[in-house]
Order: C-alpha cells, then sequence, then structure tokens
C-alpha cells in the first residue's frame, strides 16, 4: 500500500505517523523531522499535506480505521516491516483502534498509545464527569440520554441552555446546543432524534466563558510536559474547532491538572479543554481528547516539542519536565488558516462582516504562526481540503458512525 518511497537512511529511530493529510500529523512529523528523526508517514489520502516535509523517508496510505480496522492495522503492520520503524504514533481518533488491537501489530514496533481502558475513562464523557468529580476537578452537570424525552427532562434539571454532544464523539462532529424551546419546534426535535439514532450522546449543562486548553505529556502519572493556550475563535462559532488560539498560563490549573494526571496514572498525551468563567475565575472541565490536539502548533511554536519528547518517552523511563513559562517571547497566537477562512466564508454569507474579517485584526506585541501554511503554501491548504471532502464525506456517512459506535461498545 506504499503511495511512494525515498528510501531508508541511517540515523535516529523511524517513527510511523498517522493523520499526515491533515494538521493534526503534519504537525507531529514536522517536529519529528526537525528534531532528526526519521518519519513513515501515513496518510488516507495523497497528496497530503506531509509531501513537502523533508526527512520523510515513506509515505504509506491506509483505510478507514474505524469502517476497516483489520485493513488499517495490516497497512501499519506492513509499512513497519517495510520501514523497520521502532516507534508508533497512531495521532488522532485511530488511536483508539491502535490502542485496543495492539496485540496485532509487530511486537517490535513500540506504540505510543495508552491502555485501551485509559482511553476511554477519559473519552467516554459521561464517565469523564464522574472521575474528574472525584478527583477534584469542577466539571458541569452531565447526564447519559437516549431520546428525546432524557433530553426534554434533563433540560428542565439544568437550566436553560445546554449542549448536546456524542458520548465519544470527535471534535465538533455532532455537537448541538439546545434550550427548552429548540425541543418544542417540531424541526428540531426531528433532527435531535435523528442524532440520536446513530450514537449515544450526553446532555451537559451549558458553561459560559472562555475556552482554555490544557496540553500534557505524561507517563505513568508523571507529567513531562505541560503547556496551555485560550480559544480566540472557533468553527462553528457556537463550539467545534479552534481556528485561532494564544498561550496561556495558570499555575494553580496546571497544579491541579497535573495531580489528576498522577490519580489516574495517566500515560501518553492528552489535552483537557476547560471553560474558563471570567467573572468568577472558575475552572470546568468539559472534554479531554487523549491524543494530539488541533492546536499542537502553538505549543511548538511557544517552546514545548511534544512530539520529540513523547517518542524519548516511549523509549527512556528519564525525560525531564517541561513546562512553558510565561514570557514575552511566548505571547505567540496560532491560526488555523483553513478554518479561518471557512468561518469567515459562512461569517460572511449571514452578512455578519465583523466576524468575517476578525482574522485581519493584530494585536500588537503577539507574534501570529499559521499552523497549516508556512513551508506548505497553497498546497498545503489544496491537500487538506481534499482531504477533508474524502476523509470528511466518509466519516460522517451513517454507516460509518454505526461502525465506530459498535467499536466503542463492544467487548473490550
Amino acid at each position: 500500500m506504499s503511495a511512494y518511497s525515498s528510501g531508508l537512511v541511517s540515523g535516529k529511530p523511524i517513527v510511523i505517523v498517522t493523520q499526515c493529510e491533515f494538521r493534526f500529523g503534519y504537525n507531529v512529523a514536522r517536529s519529528l523531522v526537525n528534531a532528526g528523526y526519521q518519519v513513515v508517514a501515513m496518510a488516507q489520502t495523497f497528496p497530503s499535506m506531509s509531501d513537502g516535509l523533508f526527512g520523510v523517508v515513506g509515505r504509506e496510505s491506509y483505510p478507514s480505521p474505524f469502517a476497516d480496522p483489520e485493513g488499517y492495522l495490516s497497512a501499519v503492520s506492513e509499512a513497519a516491516v517495510r520501514w523497520s520503524a521502532s516507534v508508533f504514533i497512531p495521532v488522532h481518533e485511530d488511536i483508539f483502534v491502535a490502542s485496543r488491537l495492539r496485540d496485532r501489530l509487530p511486537a517490535s514496533l513500540e506504540v505510543a498509545a495508552p491502555d485501551f481502558s485509559a482511553l476511554m475513562g477519559l473519552h467516554d464523557k459521561y464517565n469523564l464527569f464522574q472521575i474528574s468529580q472525584a478527583y477534584g476537578l469542577e466539571c458541569p452537570d452531565t447526564f447519559s440520554v437516549k431520546g428525546l424525552k432524557d433530553v426534554e427532562e434533563r433540560l428542565a434539571e439544568v437550566g436553560d441552555l445546554a449542549v448536546l454532544k456524542p458520548r465519544h464523539g470527535e471534535g465538533g462532529i455532532g455537537r448541538k446546543i439546545v434550550s427548552r424551546e429548540t425541543v418544542l419546534d417540531t424541526k428540531e426535535r426531528a433532527g435531535i432524534r435523528a442524532l440520536l439514532e446513530n450514537q449515544e450522546y450526553v446532555l451537559q449543562r451549558h458553561v459560559p466563558g472562555r475556552g482554555v486548553c490544557i496540553g500534557l505529556l505524561a507517563k505513568n502519572g508523571d507529567t513531562i510536559a505541560i503547556s496551555g493556550h485560550f480559544r480566540i475563535r472557533e468553527f462553528p462559532r457556537s463550539g467545534g474547532a479552534s481556528t485561532a488560539r494564544r498561550v496561556f498560563h495558570d499555575e494553580a490549573l496546571f497544579s491541579r491538572v497535573k495531580s489528576f494526571v498522577e490519580s489516574i496514572s495517566y500515560t501518553g498525551v492528552l489535552m483537557l479543554e476547560f471553560r474558563h468563567d471570567l467573572t468568577t475565575g472558575a475552572f470546568r472541565l468539559i472534554d479531554a481528547n487523549p491524543r494530539y490536539w488541533g492546536g499542537l502548533s502553538l505549543h511548538l511554536a511557544a517552546g514545548i516539542d511534544y512530539p520529540a519528547l513523547h517518542v524519548a518517552s516511549v523509549l527512556s523511563n528519564t525525560v525531564a519536565l517541561e513546562t512553558l513559562p510565561l514570557s514575552a517571547e511566548n505571547q505567540i497566537e496560532s491560526r488555523w488558516l483553513l478554518g479561518e477562512l471557512t468561518r469567515s466564508f459562512v461569517s460572511l454569507l449571514s452578512f455578519d462582516v465583523g466576524e468575517a474579517i476578525a482574522p485581519l485584526r493584530a494585536t500588537p506585541g503577539v507574534r501570529v504562526v499559521y499552523e497549516d501554511s508556512g513551508d506548505l503554501g497553497a498546497r498545503g491548504i489544496a491537500a487538506q481540503i481534499y482531504a477533508y471532502i474524502k476523509v470528511g464525506r466518509h466519516k460522517s456517512s451513517t454507516d460509518t458512525l454505526r461502525s465506530r459506535q459498535d467499536f466503542f461498545h463492544g467487548p473490550h
């Protein structure tokens, strides 16, 4: 299944990186090649964002991890043998397949993923609510809902506004803000029923405030690196992937997060998303992604090389703690250019000129970096668009959603 190759080279261990058609894998791969590692870039579509990276020794394709897990594992195994790879980083949602079925991969390949039970404990939004409360992180009321009647009953408990989101969701896909007025509307009721048919959902009390994300790397509960960012813009605007973000630092929050990670003895990369109530100062945990996150480029630009540290932690037991200090040189903002363009276009369609031109506004003293252009330029944007059309259409299909649901609820 090789797309094309440039031959083996000697040096540091070879690392397999997936999701290289998107910014997630691209930024991980770029980090590793800059650190001197040899990378095999794997993607579901080619051309991909990784094509312009010098230091990528091979490019391999794989099928949908959830729709065809056997094909995915076979492709990774073949790539590992072909390139004599030492480490495998499943970058995004494929981490669940790689972790649960890691015994089907070559024994010589180090899989940089937590145990499946640890992944599920954090990725399950209802379970996250339970464990976060137990270990000292404040979390808004969250309920498992099976049907429209559950939604109506829980809305009566949490107040006028709540967020309906997949229990095992990915980003903002399938997310919907609901209110007691919403569920009275015939069209909205039909839309909610359709959402609940294909996936299990939770309903969470809506928390006003600013989005704050804390990224970290840990091993056996010991935090190796930790840093944060706050969200400036999101798409959709009602809540979804961040399109612009800036460095954020709060020692008290970092300390609570490190205690939480130690309590659950977590190993791997992790992003915790909070809502920061600017009136009370409270941070409320609303989501967890036990994988690499979209805003990784900001943390890399600010000085913490998570992928290189991740590989080092897999191959060694001695990795020093790195924390991003709050200083002038860390006043950096990263932007997802394709996301910003899409957000501005949609804002123009609704005649919201202010939001459409928001990316043009600059903040004095803040350096802006773009996570999906730079050394790629227009090619990077074009590769993303192609991947979102090809992969995105497949991911949102009813069959794939059901395959995903079956995977998460099958025997563990």
